[in-house]
This record gives C-alpha cells, structure tokens and sequence, in this order.
C-alpha cells in the first residue's frame, strides 16, 4: 500500500507564507463561512456538526465526567499554598511559569524572562513546560533541541531515532526532534481517533459514506475506516509543521563533523497576540473563542493566560485579513472543534501548547471529515482508492483536500505528500512492523 503525506519544508527564519495568505483571503472571499487559520477551513465544521454537542468551555472543577486534572502523568503545576491560622507563613513564591505569561508579549522584560527559563529547563519536563509558555522563536528552537540532546543520550525515557530515521530528516532540511515528536503524537493521536471511530453518533468520516453512497467509493472503503489508513505519516506531518512553524538554524551532526542548516519546527508559532491580528472573526467571536482557548489551557496546565496574550501569526501583505491562527497554526474555530471530538473521546482535553500534544491536535484534524451542504470535505486517506465509476484513483484527490483545510498552496501540498511518499519507501517500508 502507497503510503501518501504532505510537502514542504520551510526556509530559514520565515513567517507563515504571504502566498498561503493570499490563498486564504481568496478563499474566504469565495465562501463567505470558510474560515481558514494559516489555511484552515471552518465553515464545514459548523455544517458537518449540527448534531454535535456544543461547545462547553472548561470549568476549573472540570465535569464529573472528567478524570482528575491535576496529576503529575498530565504535567499540571500545581501551585497551592497552605496556611496555618496561628502561624504567619511567607508567601510561597509564584510559578516562574506564570509569571512569564503575566508580561505583555512584546515586551522586553517577558523576552529576558523567557531566556530564564529555557536557560533553567534541562528535564524534559522542564523543557516541554517552557514550550507551554516561551513564544521567541530562537529561543523555542533551543528548546526542541535540548530536547533532541535529551533523546540522543536516552534520557527521560526518550527513544533516540535510528540511524535511517536521522539521515532521512537532514535530507529534508528537517530537525531529527520534529520527527521524533511527530512519531510521538502521531501514537497518542491514533489511539483518540480510534476511540471517535467507535461513536456511530458523531461519525468522524461522514465523507467516506457520503462517497459510498453516490458510488464514487467502493463499498469495501468501509472496512478500511481504520486511524492508520487515515492518518498522515511522521514523515509528512514534520514536514507539514516545518512549513508552518520551522525556523532556519545550524545543526551540528556531531558523528560526521559537519553542520546544516535545518528547519526547527515548532518555533515560529506567531509572535504577537492573535486576537489583535484575527480579521477574520467579528469582535464578540474573538472574545468568546480565545476565551475558550485560555480555558483549555488553565484546564490541562493549571496555568492562568490572558486571552489577550495568546500569541498567534498574522497576515503580512497589505491587505491581507487572514490572521490569528495560533499553536501549530490553526485557527480556534479548528482547535475547538477538534478539542471537542478529544474530549468526547477520552473524557479530557489536549494541551494545544504543548509540544506533543497540539502536533496530535493536527493529526486529527487532517484525519477529520467533514459534510459541507450537499458535498463534503475530505479527510486524509492513505494508499489507492479506486473510483468505480470513472475507474481512476481518488486517494491522491482525498489527500490534497484534506491538506487544502490547512495550506491551499499546491505547490506547498506537493512538497508534503512528496516527503510522506518518500518516508514511506526509505522508513516505513523497510521496517512495516515497527511503524
């Protein structure tokens, strides 16, 4: 089976695309409910789940329904003092962590702070923690590679990549940790879309039955409704988020004594607060989903964020509405949808900050179908799938529409779907059991 993902590296020290931008303005002009983040699609979400439970933004005394929060297995920094009614205590000091998120994002004091903390971090806890709260881009790209130092000698239980896997990663200008840390999402996010494959209430693929149905699928689609079968590979998914995200800097392979220049994904998350550069969404809707964001976060963290600081990117050309995607560059619309599908899955949210867990979050989405009026909108589907009425290949459609509701640059969907086939030869396909 051809196993098929996305494109594109990124180049060094660059921003969203101003091209990706421009797409999106169109796109958005075209269809007055598509909304897209970085180049996502919303208005097919609000279609397809007219039967979906609304929204409900998380409480700090999360529902019945939801297992214990503050755990150390979730990282939650719990900051709870006692006091004794007959002793005076000394305030205990406050979470280093919280006190970066208080300064303005832009300012130079939470810059020097940020410093400080990814001058501190040195566990991977530390570091994925940071990654919660440090929006500077040089410095998130220190971080991921602290945390490929981590992996490289077997540290925190992290799994060096093999020798193949590294090779692959320098050949695509990809740091070897954005793959590894797709691998690492890529096993939390199958599991999630397979518990969602179980609810016959909310079908997660309303696209492949819509498809069978018509006969532009055959019936024997069906029985490939398997996460794997939709889920785009490590390959592809690092390539994908070094598009949006990945920032230019040297990497020193330290074997061969040389360096390279390496896209570090995971870095450019945008740099001022996205709700100022939203043009896409009237004033009441960035406050209510930003809002729902902030939530999220204190829900999985325990950490307090101003919807007013969440950072996100914003569009560069004159002109340009697009604007306040954030994490791994989607928009909030997107990010609720899917933490909703999570949460009716498991019970919980995902931490759409956290390293591993927001790159999840796009694993799902791009998984994701959607119905949008009389059509639909297709989620990610690996292999060959035959159309039995034309008798041609509809896989390959299927992928790059699926990309489409996050980049509608094709040039950039090609580049994707060309790193995913080549992982697939050169990694999977060399060692099918072990991916």
């Amino acid at each position: 089976m051809t196993d098929s993902p996305d494109t594109q590296e990124n180049n060094s020290q660059k921003r969203i695309t101003t091209t990706r931008r421009k797409l999106l303005v169109a796109t958005a002009a075209a269809t007055p409910t598509l909304l897209a983040a970085g180049n996502l699609v919303k208005a097919f979400v609000q279609e397809a789940n007219k039967a979906n439970t609304p929204y409900k933004a998380p409480t700090k005394n999360p529902p019945t329904a939801t297992p214990a929060t503050h755990t150390q297995s979730e990282r939650v920094i719990a900051t709870t003092p006692t006091v004794s009614a007959n002793i005076t205590e000394k305030a205990p000091m406050e979470n280093p962590l919280q006190q970066v998120l208080k300064l303005p994002l832009e300012s130079s004091e939470r810059q020097s702070a940020e410093a400080d903390i990814v001058t501190k971090a040195q566990s991977l806890q530390q570091i994925d923690q940071a990654l919660w709260v440090v929006n500077n881009m040089n410095l998130r790209a220190q971080l991921i590679e602290k945390r490929y130092q981590l992996r490289s000698q077997r540290k925190d239980n992290l799994k060096p990549l093999n020798q193949a896997e590294t090779k692959w990663a320098l050949d695509h200008e990809l740091h070897p940790e954005d793959i590894a840390i797709a691998q690492e999402a890529y096993t939390k996010a199958s599991t999630i879309i397979a518990n969602l494959l179980t609810d016959k209430s909310h079908p997660f693929r309303p696209d492949i039955d819509l498809q069978i149905q018509r006969g532009r699928l055959p019936q024997s689609s069906q029985q490939l409704l398997l996460a794997q079968q939709m889920m785009i590979n490590s390959g592809g998914m690092a390539t994908l988020l070094s598009t949006e995200t990945g920032v230019g800097k040297q990497f020193q392979i330290h074997k061969a004594g040389e360096s390279r220049i390496v896209s570090v994904a995971l870095s450019n998350i945008g740099q001022t607060p996205a709700i100022q550069v939203n043009k896409l969404y009237s004033e009441e809707k960035k406050q209510s989903q930003y809002q729902q964001m902030a939530d999220i976060f204190q829900h999985t963290t325990g950490l307090v964020i101003s919807s007013e600081q969440i950072p996100g990117s914003g569009g560069q050309a004159p002109g340009d509405i697009s604007g306040g995607a954030v994490s791994v560059q989607m928009l909030p619309d997107s990010i609720l949808d899917i933490e909703q599908d999570v949460y009716r899955a498991t019970g919980k949210y995902l931490n759409w900050a956290d390293p591993v867990e927001s790159v999840a979050l796009a694993y799902i989405f791009l998984a994701k179908g959607w119905l949008v009026g009389q059509g639909a909108r297709f989620g990610y589907w690996r292999g060959t799938v035959i159309d039995p009425k034309q008798g041609n290949d509809v896989a390959e459609a299927m992928r790059q529409d699926a990309l489409a509701k996050w980049n509608q640059d094709q040039q950039q969907q090609k580049k994707i779907l060309d790193a995913a086939n080549s992982y697939y030869a050169k990694i999977i396909a060399l060692n099918i059991s072990s991916y």
